[in-house]
């Protein structure tokens, strides 16, 4: 069955076959004759769907065209950077003003004229320069009135610290306290007297303890004295035989060593010769041959018939060639005998070295020697020693024995000494116990008798008493003022280095005893003073470096500084950056202006601050992610959360899970959240 099957399949395709054939010889046969071919659709219902199936795909592409430009219209156009290792620049401007750190007045008393002004407004002038001389008379006269004031002021503060609003009442307190006070101090006598008793009794016993084992330690001290002494004095002998047998080793192996340089020197000495020999030789060689050049040259010249000039030229050449052969030679020569002059003194001096080094090294094994002998001197003497008072641990025994027995007597001293303090100290509280109640009845009595004090009295003494307090002050600062000026003999020096900036307008009486010089301080030199926001200020440091513009005397100067100081936030939120300026100087105030540019630590992802997004609360950027649709490669956002490190005016260093390659939105056509489609700008 399957036979046939395969048999009707194959003459179907036959068939088939046959009939394209047939077809295709047709329409060939048209195209020869001229004729159009037929139409393959003939029928009508055939040629109308064929012409709606043309208008339906005419319609789809003109939709896919509207839908793609519609699409690309409501998609957001985005711009894209990739992240790139970097550091960031942020740049500061401080406006502030130039001026001195700060100014010192010169006080000047009042009643007291200025005879001479010795300084002019503008004045460059060091601490203890003279400014003003005043007159010395009535410095004086002003310096003995001021004290005649403060005494009286003192005697009325003396007055005004009576209490004339005394309280009975505390008076009976007090003596209360003090019968209190009385009792109780007796019956602590009582118990520090028992104390001091058991304490008596346990110094005498530690005393005799003490006393007892000094004497023991001295025999101890004198008996390690002596074998410590042995035993040094036998240390000592055998350092000085181990010395002796160095000593002697030392020699031989120091006179091996020099004898064997004079070998060696010896050595060099007969190189240096034969090479000098060698030399001579060769240089003699060379002179020969001169010598027999010089003479062919003369026989030339002397021979009858005379030499052809051929020869002579020849001759000529041969000597100038031998003569420069043997001065080019002899400088070999000359440095042949040279070293061998050297060779010689290196004997010379190897000899004398190793002549020293015996008689060196002989002198060492000798002292060695007498060490040894006189170790064995001292181990003598120590063996047969007996007195060892002036070592110093039996010394230091005998001491403390001495010591330890002046204490037992001191202790039997001091126990019969409290003995009789005891009874003493004993009556001496009672007798305080009666004082103190006696004192108590006696308050008690006055309480009764006593009026009480008139309050608006004490008040007004009280006020009274602190307004001379305060007179006293001002007088004395006067009274040190006026003794400065007194002792420097009526002139007044400037206290610090600076410029002068006000003086009086004359001389005569200054009357508002107020200050009347005023300087800019110089020496501490001029500062740059800037107020700025508490955000400006954390990214500042002290040491920070910038560029300092400001002008003085009509002309502009740029200074490079550092931040010498930054304080702290005040009420309006504002801190004070400080510059101290290197050198130089203003008279006046002046305004000035800092550029500082600060540059971070190297980053590995640098990203403009456009690219910073905020969503949920989480500082993200948006990266480009590629996907394929129906509609084929398409790209959308993604959301990766970073941690901005660090920003300045225009860029940001991030950290986060960013490839160096990730496309990141910095800007776009239209607001755009996370997993929104979006196509890169071209």
């Amino acid at each position: 069955m399957d036979y046939h099957l395969f048999e009707n399949t194959k003459q179907i395709a036959a068939d088939s076959q046959g009939a394209i054939k047939d077809r295709l010889e047709l329409e060939k046969e048209r195209l020869l004759s001229g004729k159009r071919p037929e139409h393959l659709f003939q029928n009508p219902q055939q040629n109308k769907a064929l012409k709606l199936l043309a208008a339906f795909f005419a319609v789809m592409l003109i939709l896919t065209v509207v839908s793609r430009t519609a699409t690309a219209m409501a998609i957001a156009e985005v711009s894209v950077e990739t992240s790139k290792a970097g550091i960031l620049t942020q740049r500061y401007t401080l406006s502030g003003s130039v001026a001195s750190q700060n100014t010192v007045d010169v006080e000047l008393p009042d009643e007291v004229r200025v005879t001479s002004i010795l300084v002019q407004e503008g004045d460059r002038v060091k601490a203890n320069d003279p400014l003003l001389e005043m007159n010395l008379e009535d410095v004086q006269d002003k310096l003995e009135q001021v004290n005649y004031e403060i005494q009286i002021l003192d005697q009325k503060i003396a007055n005004y610290s009576i209490d004339i609003s005394t309280s009975q009442d505390e008076q009976i307190k007090q003596a209360e306290e003090k019968v209190k006070a009385a009792q109780q101090d007796y019956d602590l006598l009582l118990k520090s007297l028992e104390l001091s008793e058991n304490r008596s009794n346990e110094d005498m016993d530690q005393a005799e303890e003490d006393y007892q084992n000094a004497l023991s330690d001295l025999d101890k001290a004198e008996k390690e004295a002596k074998d410590s002494t042995i035993e040094n004095a036998e240390n000592k002998l055998n350092d000085a035989w181990n010395a002796l047998e160095d000593a002697q080793y030392g020699s031989d192996s120091a006179i091996a060593s020099a004898q064997n340089a004079l070998e060696i020197a010896q050595e060099s000495a007969s190189t240096a010769e034969r090479k000098y020999n060698n030399a001579l030789t060769v240089y003699n060689q060379f002179m020969d041959a001169l010598t027999k050049a010089q003479e062919r040259l003369e026989e030339l010249q002397q021979q009858d018939p005379p030499a052809s000039p051929e020869e002579i030229e020849q001759a000529q050449k041969e000597v100038t060639e031998a003569k420069l052969q043997a001065d080019e030679f002899k400088p070999t020569l000359e440095d042949a005998s040279e070293n061998l002059d050297h060779a010689n003194s290196a004997v010379r001096r190897a000899q004398e070295e190793v002549d020293r080094v015996r008689e060196y090294q002989s002198e060492l094994v000798d002292r060695a020697d007498e060490s040894v002998e006189s170790a064995e001197d001292d181990l003598f003497s120590a063996q047969n020693r007996t007195d060892f008072r002036d070592d110093a641990s039996v010394s230091g025994a005998e001491g403390k024995v001495d010591s330890a027995k002046s204490s037992l007597k001191t202790a039997n001293r001091n126990e019969e000494d409290r003995q009789l303090n005891q009874e003493k100290e004993l009556l001496a509280a009672q007798r305080a116990i009666d004082l103190a109640k006696s004192e108590l009845k006696m308050a008690q009595q006055q309480a009764v008798k006593a009026k009480q004090s008139d309050e608006s009295a004490r008040l007004q003494n009280e006020s009274e008493k602190l307004n001379c307090i305060a007179q006293r002050k001002e007088k004395q600062k006067l009274q040190t003022l006026l003794r400065e000026i007194s002792e420097n003999q009526g002139i007044i020096f400037s206290p610090v280095d600076g410029t002068i900036k006000k003086l009086p307008e004359q001389t005569g009486n200054i009357q508002d005893g107020s200050s009347a010089v005023t300087l800019a301080r110089t020496d501490k030199n001029f500062q740059f003073s800037a107020m700025v926001d508490e955000e400006t200020a954390e990214q500042l440091s002290v040491g920070d470096e910038g560029r300092l513009s400001y002008t003085t005397g009509g002309k502009t100067k740029n200074e490079t500084v550092q931040i010498a100081s930054i304080g702290t936030v005040n009420e309006e939120g504002k801190v004070r950056v400080i510059v101290n300026l290197p050198e130089g100087s203003v008279f006046n105030e002046v305004s000035a202006t800092l550029e500082i540019e600060k540059n971070s630590e190297q980053y590995q992802n640098i990203l403009p601050l456009s690219s910073l997004r905020n969503i949920d609360g989480a500082d993200v950027v948006l990266v480009i992610r590629e996907y394929q649709s129906v509609m084929g490669t398409e790209q959308q956002v993604e959301a990766i959360e970073v941690n901005v490190k660090a920003q300045d005016s225009k860029n940001m260093a991030v950290e986060g899970p960013l490839m160096p390659d990730d496309q990141v939105v910095v800007s776009a056509s239209k607001p755009i959240e996370k997993g929104d489609r979006v196509r890169v700008k071209d």
